[in-house]
């Protein structure tokens, strides 16, 4: 099975090589996809995120001297904290990308409209 990433980068190469011959019913569904796969990402997102925090706090715990954002910085070389970012990073493509394809299918509805009013 596909990870999220990768459906999510198929529906990204599919909308780009396509969007000028796309319609707004298409583009919508897409979007619709990437709606439910936000959610999921969101859950993960919140995980990786647990997971991150409770590096750092185990970090602080073994070297109490460390200063805060000594013990952060050291944290974010983790591989908790590189799989929060990436969570985080496919959360905001979905994001970015689910919004811009609900603008290119309002802007053909409203071309749509425009023809359809003349």
């Amino acid at each position: 099975m596909p990870t999220i990433t990768q459906m999510v980068s198929d529906i990204q190469n599919k909308v780009l090589n396509n969007v000028s011959s796309m319609f707004a019913p298409q583009l919508t569904e897409y979007a619709c996809q990437l709606a439910v796969l936000l959610s999921n990402v969101g859950q993960e997102v919140a995980d990786r995120e647990v997971a991150y925090r409770k590096k750092l706090l185990a970090i602080i715990e073994e070297k109490p001297d460390l200063s805060f954002a000594k013990a952060e910085l050291e944290s974010q070389t983790s591989d908790e904290y590189l799989t929060y970012r990436k969570a985080k990073a496919v959360e905001k493509s979905i994001e970015e990308t689910e919004k811009a394809l609900k603008n290119r299918a309002n802007a053909l509805r409203g071309e749509r409209d425009i023809v359809q009013s003349t």
